[in-house]
Formats: structure tokens, C-alpha cells, sequence
């Protein structure tokens, strides 16, 4: 009697356990067969760039939860799946705080890899400078042994990011110059390139809201044009200690730009040159490019930095005057001289020198 039970029991064990087995493996090629045909449906359709998407778990996240937004960001085409992957190889436990980057390209457990791996690495602090071009930021990374310069600007150039501000700024070289918010960042200690223009991306994102849309409509200014005239109001008041001088400088940008002006900018000459102003001769303000405000009229081909909230929005709100001269007269103090009158601007420069 005790044997029959004994033999019922382990049949019925085997039974159940041939039975998960054939569930798991019928799963698993399910699985293989889906992201197979899926990377070969996207193959036929288009050879995408792959898409880089940042996720932000502000509090501790179940399972469920995870997948309901990897779903909803279309990271994963089917939440269910997700759940019962992961369930089926252990990974149950909940995803902890953080942010992370993952690619349209990762299949359902390497996403799931990936947000959990991050949690194994102590964050650091970097500090990305007000008016620092991309280049500067690659310099700064490389030599606080964060990654190589090459890197950055590579990432920086070829890779595509999936922020909704991005497709109003026009294809160009170093397009996202500009773009790339300098602010405190907190990032993983074995953080890459792309995490780190991420971050940047979205701190832009945040900062130019709607508010500050709408307000740009209001001037007749895309964002694009907003962001290149606030880039040049960082450059030019590095050394200015007035808060208000940025309000001006964006007066006198708006102001030439409406009586079609040509800029007369100092500060593009030196980004095209990458020399002090006080190193340029005459000759270097005639030189041939897209971004020499002396020699063509308008915006230049693109920002020459990455501008602060404040220049932001100081081109937003320029000073109320008809200034179109500006004038450092004295770099120890970092004072400025503004004035709408050719014969006024003509005699400081005169005092000045």
C-alpha cells in the first residue's frame, strides 16, 4: 500500500515537473521565435539607428509596475511576457531607484539586466560648466577619469536620443551643441556616454518647458533660435558681473537682428578660432564661416556653447531699450557699456583705448 502511494507520488511529481519543462521550453521558443521575427520584421521595414531611452524610478518599483512603463515607452510589445520572463528565470524581486538607459534594440531580460545591474554602482558628481561647448564637456569627463573625450563626442555626434524637443532642431554638425544642459549630475560610477547625454538631454527638456515655448512663440523665435542667441549672451557675459547684462546683450541681438544687422559678436570668432579674443588680429574677423557674425548677417549656423537657465532666459525677456552697441570697458571689473547710438559706442571704445 505504501509503496503504490510512494509510486503514485513520484509519478505524479515527474508528471508536474515534465509538464513545467515542456511549458518553459515551449515559452522560451515562443520567445526566440517572437524577437526573431520581430528584428526581422524591422530589418525589412527600415535599418533604424537604435533608439536610447532614459528611465526614472523615483521610488522602489514592483514588477508589474516596470512593465507597465517599458510598455507604455514601447521598450517591450507585451507586458505579460515581460512578467512571466522574468518570473520564470527568478527575477521577482523589485527594481530599485534610479535612472537608466536602455535601447530600443535590448531584448525583454537585457532590459531587465540592465536596470538591475546599475543599483551594483556607487554614483559620482560631475559638474558640467555654464557656457561649456562639447568639446569642453568631453575634455572634462576624459580628465576626471570618467570616460575618453573620443568617446563623448562620438556618442555625442552619431548616436540618436528619443527626447520630444529633438526634431526641432535642425540636422547639423555637432547638432546637439546646445543642447547638452550644464547643470550638477549625479551619474553610475560605471557610467557610459550616452547615459551622460541623456541626463543632459532631459535636464534641457525639463528646463525649457512650456512656459518658456510659448514665451518664444510670443518673440516669433523657434527654439532652435533661442538657444543660438543665448549661447552667444553666455559667452559674451562671462566676465560680466551685472545679472541684467544678459537681458542687454539679448536686446542688442534682437534688436540688429530686427533692423538686419550683422551681429558683430566677438565671442563666434573665438569659437570658430578656439582663441582668446585678446589673441584675434583684424584679419581672423573676416574669416570664412557659418558662424562669423561679422562678415553675414543673422544667427549663425548654430549655438557655440551650452547655454545656462539664465541666458535662456534672458533672451526670453530682453532688456526694454533700443541698445544695438555693447562694449566691455573694463575686464577687471567685468563692466559693460550699452548704448543704441553709433557716435556713443565709437567715443567709449575711443575712452577705452
Amino acid at each position: 500500500m505504501v509503496q503504490s502511494i510512494l509510486k503514485f507520488f513520484v509519478g505524479s511529481v515527474f508528471s508536474i515537473a515534465v509538464m513545467l519543462v515542456t511549458v518553459y521550453l515551449v515559452y522560451m521558443v515562443s520567445i526566440a521565435a517572437f524577437e526573431y521575427g520581430r528584428g526581422l520584421g524591422a530589418t525589412l521595414v527600415e535599418d533604424r539607428e537604435p533608439i536610447l531611452v532614459e528611465i526614472t524610478l523615483s521610488n522602489p518599483a514592483t514588477l508589474d509596475e516596470v512593465s507597465r512603463i517599458l510598455y507604455e515607452r514601447d521598450l517591450i510589445s507585451n507586458a505579460l511576457m515581460f512578467r512571466i520572463e522574468n518570473f520564470l528565470q527568478g527575477n521577482t524581486a523589485d527594481f530599485e531607484p534610479g535612472t537608466f538607459l536602455v535601447s530600443s534594440e535590448m531584448t525583454a531580460a537585457q532590459i531587465a539586466g540592465a536596470m538591475r545591474a546599475a543599483s551594483f554602482f556607487t554614483d559620482v558628481q560631475i559638474r558640467i560648466g555654464e557656457g561649456f561647448t562639447n568639446a569642453d564637456i568631453a575634455s572634462y569627463l576624459e580628465d576626471n577619469d570618467i570616460m575618453s573625450a573620443e568617446e563623448f563626442l562620438t556618442v555625442a555626434s552619431e548616436v540618436e536620443f528619443d527626447f520630444s524637443f529633438l526634431p526641432n532642431v535642425p540636422q547639423r554638425t555637432n547638432r546637439l551643441q546646445g543642447y547638452l544642459f550644464p547643470d550638477t549630475y549625479m551619474i553610475p560610477g560605471n557610467a557610459n556616454a550616452s547615459q551622460v547625454i541623456a541626463r543632459q538631454l532631459q535636464r534641457f527638456e525639463d528646463i525649457f518647458d512650456p512656459e518658456r515655448s510659448a514665451r518664444a512663440a510670443e518673440l516669433g523665435f523657434t527654439m532652435d533660435e533661442i538657444i543660438i542667441m543665448a549661447s552667444i549672451v553666455e559667452r559674451e557675459t562671462r566676465v560680466s558681473v551685472n545679472p541684467s547684462d544678459r537681458n542687454k546683450f539679448a536686446a542688442v541681438i534682437q534688436n540688429r537682428l530686427g533692423l538686419d544687422m550683422p551681429l558683430e559678436m566677438p565671442s563666434t570668432v573665438v569659437y570658430i578660432l578656439d582663441r582668446p579674443l585678446n589673441l584675434l588680429t583684424p584679419a581672423d574677423f573676416e574669416v570664412d564661416s557659418p558662424h562669423n557674425t561679422f562678415i553675414q548677417t543673422g544667427l549663425p549656423y548654430g549655438p557655440i556653447c551650452n547655454p545656462s537657465a539664465a541666458s535662456i532666459d534672458a533672451v526670453l525677456n530682453p532688456y526694454p531699450a533700443e541698445y544695438l552697441y555693447a562694449l566691455l570697458v573694463d575686464i577687471e571689473t567685468g563692466e559693460f557699456f550699452f548704448t543704441p547710438y553709433y557716435d556713443e559706442y565709437q567715443y567709449a571704445r575711443q575712452e577705452e583705448y
